[in-house]
């Protein structure tokens, strides 16, 4: 899912530059006293303190437009109905009941377009808007085009904005980048064109900073940061401190982390906690510790970072935002586990799923609640239309019935005694049979019950489990920000795998790594957690950078976690590991087992880098792990894989699909992007199974230097 947009998506109905001053209110008050009920007079002060009610009280906002429409309703004066079903409509929209919104809303377009009201744009406007918080994506688009052709032609520029912003969001959160960033830009330049910046400059900074989300989703990370730079230029500009001023620098701290760039992260992040502190604004306060620690993690100062974190979440809970707070809980559990204290780790890791599941719930039945008053309104409706038909056929239904019981009673009286003398004579011999039938066939379905309810209890553990263990494993957002391109397809035999894959950064250097443990599922994962916590180990508490030097120290490690007592476990894991310097683009690389496959730009072969024949873990003989320097050039990509693919049986005779046949593929593919060659890999791996069991887990790693 994308991030939300700080976008302007604002009903034009609402009076943002109102002072909401009490003289004003206290005036407005004096005026509608003044006229009698239904006055067109009255009416229009109550619309104005309705206005002005909007950022002191929601309840006596929708109170006064209530009264206004309902007076505007009674007198037929159309323009006044408009207004006010268009307030009553906005009301409900902000309140979250969107079908009530979308009635008043619907009310007050029919009544404009009969009378050729020139407020049918902004109320289309709104419409909309509330017809996609609907789903209903067809009609919305539509009432907000129309919106827009009306507004062009009266040269509404507020509306047309609007328009152009409500549009570019629909594109936006249906990944249609290209199309989003068309409207967004012409709602940008209409503001630069025609708007009056002294008082939409706000309008012009989220704009902005909504092209900038753009660009960031369409993969361009520079241009996105010049954006919402951008952005901030222009609330700077105008000495704006609002939410949305906090919101924008927080989102460019979080661009520049992503970046690399922790410092200038560290700079933005702090200006917008200093403004949401200012402002009182919770959510903001709570938004930028999190990021706060999030820089801190990157940073490795975990102490910081769990700090942070709970700041963050002690304001998450007080606002009651339940996905918040379970992000929140498994960032203190990466914290906690990165520093060893596993025990901290799990209890964070059961808040996390204690809050991930509360709100799938309420999502649940909000959902169903939902569901059930659509179903509950149209069939309601249904029923009504038949009542009528019903009540006349009633009472010739009755005393059919009442007759045809009375035949069926004594002809069944009739057969039953008839038959009743047979079934007697058989019954004797059947009771014994059947009483010990019962009893073994309940004894059985108490046993099928069990086995059920454990399988389901066994399967829930293990799904809770592929969340802890993908906890450990890099995000695709930790690919995209190290890597130009690349592709990774990780394919675990079970819920977990024994096979992970790691992304680390440690001064100049990226490590990276594919590794198999001993067996799959959940004892696999379980070797996965002790070998991938061994090599962070290695990296940032040892500082060792050395990849045959790193697998020697993870070796040691894993080998005294798993003995204990005299007994000697042997489990462990093949891997391949490597270490990029970003300045020099040489690729140092260890493997135990596991290979590195070359293939150079322009180049018809592929290389082969053989590893060490021996795994990380228990083994026959402990020799040091060998280190290759390989100098890369730009086009050059790399391979990593686990054995499972070449493992797979399957094709036409059921038989292994080989490491050789493996290595033409990947050569094959190779003048492909990385991620159609990811593709290719993926679709050949499933026709050569050809419906066969997976073996065991697949992970292969590509990149492009």
């Amino acid at each position: 899912m994308k991030k939300s947009l700080f976008s302007i998506l604002l009903l034009t109905s609402l009076n943002l530059g109102a002072q909401n001053s009490i003289s004003k209110i206290d005036s407005l008050r004096f005026e509608i006293n003044r006229y009698p009920e239904y006055d067109t007079l009255k009416i229009k002060n109550i619309l104005f303190l309705a206005s002005e009610m909007a950022q002191i009280n929601a309840d006596k906002e929708l109170e006064l437009y209530k009264e206004a429409f309902r007076q505007s309703e009674h007198v037929k004066h159309s323009e006044l109905f408009v207004e006010s079903a268009q307030g009553v409509g906005v009301c409900y929209y902000f309140l979250g009941d969107y079908q009530t919104a979308e009635d008043y809303l619907n009310r007050a377009v029919d009544i404009a377009r009969s009378n050729r009201l020139p407020k049918l744009a902004s109320v289309l406007i709104d419409l909309g808007q509330i017809q996609d918080e609907l789903g209903k994506s067809k009609i919305s688009l539509q009432s907000t085009l129309e919106a827009i052709e009306i507004a062009e032609s009266n040269q509404n520029y507020e509306v047309m904005n609007s328009g152009y912003n409500n549009i570019a969001a629909m594109y936006y959160y249906k990944d249609q980048n290209s199309k989003a960033l068309e409207y967004y830009t012409k709602a940008r330049d209409l503001l630069l064109e025609h708007g009056d910046l002294d008082r939409q400059f706000n309008d012009l900074a989220i704009t902005e900073s909504n092209i900038g989300w753009v660009y960031y989703y369409e993969g361009n990370l520079d241009k996105a940061i010049e954006q919402l730079k951008r952005s901030i230029e222009i609330h700077t500009k105008y000495d704006n401190i609002s939410s949305s001023s906090c919101n924008t620098r927080n989102s460019l701290a979080q661009l520049y982390m992503e970046k690399g760039k922790f410092e200038l992260a560290g700079l933005y992040v702090n200006e917008a906690l200093s403004i949401a502190n200012d402002l009182n604004y919770s959510q903001g306060i709570a938004s930028c510790y999190f990021t706060l620690g999030e820089i801190d993690i990157s940073e490795y100062k975990y102490e910081k970072a769990i700090e942070a974190f709970k700041l963050s979440f002690k304001k998450w809970k007080i606002l009651g935002q339940l996905k918040e707070m379970s992000d929140a809980s498994e960032k203190l559990a990466q914290c906690y586990s990165a520093m060893g204290r596993h025990e901290q780790a799990f209890l964070s890791l059961e808040e996390a799923k204690k809050y991930s599941d509360s709100l799938t719930k309420l999502e649940s039945k909000a959902a169903f609640e939902d569901a059930l008053t659509k179903y509950e309104t149209e069939k309601k409706e249904a029923e009504n239309a038949l009542l009528q038909e019903q009540a006349k056929l009633k009472d010739v239904q009755l005393q059919q019935e009442r007759t045809e019981a009375q035949n069926e009673l004594e002809r069944q009286l009739i057969i039953g005694s008839s038959i009743g003398i047979l079934l007697l004579s058989g019954l004797f011999f059947f009771i014994n049979r059947n009483r010990l039938k019962s009893k073994t066939n309940r004894q059985l379905a108490l046993q099928r019950d069990e086995i059920i309810e454990q399988k389901k209890e066994i399967t829930d553990s293990i799904t809770y489990a592929k969340r802890i263990q993908n906890s450990f494993l890099p995000s695709e957002k930790d690919f995209d920000t190290h890597f130009r391109e690349y592709f990774l397809m990780y394919e675990p035999k079970d819920i977990v795998a024994g096979d992970f894959y790691i992304l680390e950064e440690a001064e100049d250097y990226i490590f990276f790594s594919v590794a198999d443990c001993t067996g799959h599922g959940v004892p696999g994962a379980m070797v996965s957690i002790v070998c991938s916590n061994a090599i962070r180990k290695v990296l940032h508490e040892m500082n060792e950078y050395d990849p045959g030097k790193v697998l020697n120290h993870t070796r040691d490690i894993v080998i005294q976690q798993f003995e204990r007592k005299g007994h000697t476990v042997n489990d462990g894991m093949d891997i391949s590991f490597c270490r990029y310097d970003k300045k020099s683009k040489m690729l140092s690389w260890a493997g135990a087992n596991n290979a590195l496959l070359i293939i150079r730009n322009g180049s018809e072969e592929i290389e082969e880098i053989k590893p060490n024949k021996q795994p990380i873990g228990g083994y026959i003989s402990h020799a040091p792990f060998d280190t290759h320097h390989i100098q890369l050039n730009e086009g050059d990509q790399i391979y990593l894989t686990s054995d499972g693919y070449p493992d797979q049986f399957g094709g036409p005779k059921g038989k292994k699909y080989k490491y050789l046949r493996f290595k033409e593929l990947l050569l094959r593919n190779s003048k492909e992007g990385l991620r159609k060659q990811k593709a290719l890999i993926s679709s050949e791996f499933w026709e050569w199974k050809q419906g066969m069991e997976q073996i065991d887990d697949v992970c292969v790693l590509g990149v492009k230097f």
